[in-house]
């Protein structure tokens, strides 16, 4: 006989037993709701379909057991408010896609690689195509660019870091340089605009005079 034919006999009832997966005649009902497989002796209740509740009703048990559900969501709701409250004490934000990122080991150096297709439109506001990587390089410490740092070197840094170098020769126009790019750097200025404006402040102030052969 099939399953299906025994599953359609009068006082019929499988065990819950998954591993087990037999069935038997409970001709006894209501009279003794407790049912004991005779293949793996598991033993469950045949109103509720749950294990054998000795000393508890089956309204006992539903009671006990959605008390049990509440405070496990309340412990797991718990568990991720203090493991969000960690993250934003220890996680530094990419400067480009503004996803927290840890560090565990190494150096300073980060290189974002959240894949963008989680953050397409965060990324699509700073011109990075869908489907590609953010690949953002940033100091962990002061968050500056490391397109920044290769350009004028660990000047770059903000002035707290603990990378930040001041320029080898603090002459007058030095010092102006520092006043005058610092801000730029640190507001997102291109690069480009930071070379003409380098390129300016070192220019001479009087033009050279033209010296010709005679």
């Amino acid at each position: 006989m099939t399953a299906a034919t025994f599953s359609k006999l009068p006082d019929f009832e499988w065990g819950t037993n998954a591993a087990c997966k037999s069935g038997q005649i409970h001709d006894e009902g209501d009279v003794a709701p407790i049912f004991t497989c005779k293949a793996c002796s598991h033993k469950h209740c045949i109103e509720c379909k749950r294990d054998w509740h000795p000393g508890f009703s089956c309204e006992d048990l539903r009671r006990e057991l959605a008390k049990e559900e509440s405070h496990a969501a309340e412990r797991k709701r718990q568990e991720e408010e203090a493991s969000e409250v960690e993250v934003q004490r220890v996680a530094k934000v990419s400067p480009q896609c503004g996803v927290n990122i840890q560090k565990s080991t190494g150096c300073d150096h980060m290189t974002c690689k959240l894949l963008s297709e989680h953050i397409d439109a965060a990324l699509a506001n700073v011109g990075i195509l869908a489907g590609s990587r953010c690949a953002h390089e940033f100091c962990y410490l002061c968050r500056c660019s490391y397109r920044d740092i290769r350009s004028i070197g660990n000047h770059a840094h903000d002035q707290s870091c603990a990378h930040y170098r001041p320029l080898a020769v603090p002459t007058a126009e030095a010092l102006r340089t520092d006043k005058l790019l610092r801000p730029a750097i640190h507001a997102g200025s291109p690069l480009p605009t930071l070379q003409a404006r380098m390129r300016n402040i070192f220019a001479p102030t009087t033009p050279r005079s033209r010296y010709r052969r005679p």
